[in-house]
C-alpha cells in the first residue's frame, strides 16, 4: 500500500494551495483535487461508528451501522468513488461491517427503519401482511401474564446489526482501508497517494489509528481575510460571518486542538499566507516533511503560483466598511492573525461592489415571505426556467471558463433538453397552482 498524504484545513483556509504544490512532484499521484474523500470523519463515518461501538448500546449500534452503510451507498454512487475504488467501495465497506459485527438478523425496533426507504408496494404488502397476522393470531391468549394488555404485533423487518468495540477494531479498520487503497493502486504505481481531506484538522492521533502511514498537512488562514472574503465573495453558510462575535467564537472554537496536533510528527501546519509570501521556506518544509526531492519537483509553479495567489491575501484592507469588525478580530484572535510584510498597502483598491452576503440576505427574506417582489413577478418564467435541469445548465455557462467545462455543459444540455419539454410546463403549473 502506498503512503497516504492528505491536505486539510478548517473550511476555505487554503488547503488546496498545499495540494496544488504537492501535485507538482513526480511519484505523487493526486486523486483529483476536487475529490474530497471524507468517509472517515464526516457525519455517520468511521469515527461516529467507533463512538457507537465503544458505548455498545444495542439500538445506537444498529443505527450507527445503518447510517454508515447509507453513507457508503451515497458515496458509492459518486463518479470519483467509482473511479478510484473501481466500483468496489460499497463491497469492501459491507465486508468490513460483516467483519466487525457480532450478530446480524432480520429484525426491527421503533426507529430501526429510519434509514430505510420503502416503496409504495413494500408498504402495501407490509400492511396486508400485518392484517394476515392479526387475522391468524386474533389476539390469542398465551401463557405469559401481561397486565398492561401488551400483545405481539407484526412489524416491518430489515437487516439489524450488533457489534461492540474490542482490540481487533483498529486492525479490521486498517485492513478495510488497505483493501480500498489496493483498488487505488490499480490506477497508479506511485509511491505516494495524495487524498484531499482524508483526515480532519483535529483529533488526528485518533484518526491515525485507522491509517497509521498517513502524513497530514494542515493549512490555516488569517481570520481577517476569512471573515471579509466570506461576507464579500463566498457566502458559505457554514462560516458564521453575519455577526463578528459569533465568528470569533467559532473560529477559535474549531481550533481547540491545533497546538496539540502540531506536536505530532505526522502533522505539518502551514499558513496559507506563508505559501505566498514565504514560498521557498514553506516549500522546504513540505519537502522535508514528506521526504520529497528537488529533482522530483518537475512541475514547479505549474499548479500553484504565489505571484498569482497573492491576490487572495491581505483582502481585509479592501473592505473599510467592516473595519470595526476587523479591529475586534485582531483583539480576540491576535495569535491567528498573520504578520503581513510591509508595503502591501500600496495600490489597495476599495471594493465597493455589493457583497454576496447582501444578496443572500435578500433571497433569504424572500424565502421567508413566500412572495416574489414586484421586480421578479414580471420575470417569473425566467426563474422557473432556471429551476429546470436544462435551465440550470444553460445558466452555468456564465461560470464555465475552460474548454473542457464548456464541452461538459454542452453534453449536459443535450441530455436534459428532452426532459425540459415536460419539466418546464410542470414548473409553471405547480407555481400557479400554489398561488391559488
Amino acid at each position: 500500500m502506498q503512503q497516504i498524504i492528505t491536505c486539510t484545513g478548517y473550511g476555505f483556509t487554503g488547503s488546496s494551495a498545499a495540494t496544488n504544490i504537492i501535485e507538482e512532484f513526480e511519484n505523487v499521484k493526486s486523486l483529483d483535487a476536487g475529490f474530497e474523500c471524507t468517509f472517515l470523519h464526516e457525519p455517520d463515518g468511521i469515527r461516529d461508528l467507533e463512538t457507537a461501538l465503544r458505548e455498545g448500546h444495542r439500538l445506537k449500534v444498529d443505527m450507527a451501522v445503518k447510517r454508515f452503510l447509507r453513507l457508503v451507498n451515497i458515496l458509492n454512487s459518486q463518479i470519483e468513488f467509482k473511479k478510484y475504488f473501481n466500483g468496489n467501495f460499497e463491497k469492501h465497506s459491507i465486508d468490513y461491517i460483516d467483519s466487525i459485527c457480532t450478530a446480524q438478523w432480520m429484525g426491527n425496533w421503533h426507529r430501526g427503519s429510519d434509514t430505510v426507504k420503502y416503496s409504495k408496494e413494500d408498504l402495501l404488502y407490509y400492511n396486508l401482511a400485518k392484517q394476515v397476522f392479526l387475522n391468524e393470531y386474533s389476539y390469542k391468549n398465551y401463557s405469559l401474564y401481561e397486565p398492561d394488555t401488551w400483545h405481539p404485533t407484526y412489524q416491518m423487518r430489515n437487516k439489524t446489526f450488533y457489534a461492540f468495540f474490542d482490540d481487533s477494531f483498529y486492525d479490521k479498520t486498517q485492513g478495510y482501508i488497505n483493501n480500498l487503497f489496493c483498488e487505488v493502486s490499480v490506477h497508479t504505481d506511485a509511491k505516494r497517494v495524495l487524498v484531499d481531506q482524508f483526515f480532519p484538522a483535529y483529533n488526528i492521533s485518533e484518526y491515525l489509528k485507522y491509517a497509521p502511514q498517513t502524513k497530514i498537512v494542515i493549512v490555516d488562514r488569517d481570520p481577517r481575510d476569512l471573515y471579509v472574503l466570506n461576507k464579500s465573495s463566498w457566502g458559505e453558510p457554514y462560516i458564521p460571518t453575519d455577526d463578528v462575535n459569533t465568528f470569533i467564537n467559532w473560529y477559535k472554537g474549531i481550533r481547540f486542538s491545533q497546538k496539540i496536533e502540531v506536536e505530532n510528527k505526522d502533522v505539518l501546519l502551514l499558513r496559507f499566507e506563508d505559501l505566498i509570501f514565504n514560498y521557498e521556506n514553506s516549500l522546504l518544509k513540505l519537502k522535508t516533511f514528506l521526504e520529497l526531492k528537488d529533482e522530483e519537483h518537475i512541475k514547479k509553479g505549474f499548479y500553484f503560483n504565489p505571484e498569482k495567489s497573492v491576490k487572495n491575501a491581505y483582502k481585509f484592507k479592501n473592505y473599510p466598511q467592516w473595519e470595526d469588525d476587523i479591529v475586534k478580530i485582531e483583539e480576540e484572535l491576535a495569535e491567528y492573525c498573520y504578520d503581513f510584510p510591509e508595503g502591501l498597502d500600496k495600490g489597495i483598491k476599495i471594493d465597493k461592489s455589493k457583497p454576496v452576503e447582501k444578496y443572500i440576505q435578500d433571497s433569504y427574506e424572500l424565502q421567508g415571505r413566500k412572495e416574489l417582489s414586484e421586480e421578479y413577478k414580471n420575470r417569473v418564467y425566467k426563474l422557473l426556467f432556471g429551476m429546470t435541469s436544462f435551465g440550470s445548465v444553460c445558466e452555468s455557462f456564465n461560470h464555465r471558463k475552460t474548454l473542457k467545462t464548456k464541452l461538459k455543459g454542452f453534453i449536459k444540455s443535450f441530455m436534459f433538453f428532452p426532459f425540459f419539454l415536460i419539466e418546464f410546463p410542470y414548473m409553471i403549473f405547480s407555481y400557479y397552482n400554489l398561488k391559488k
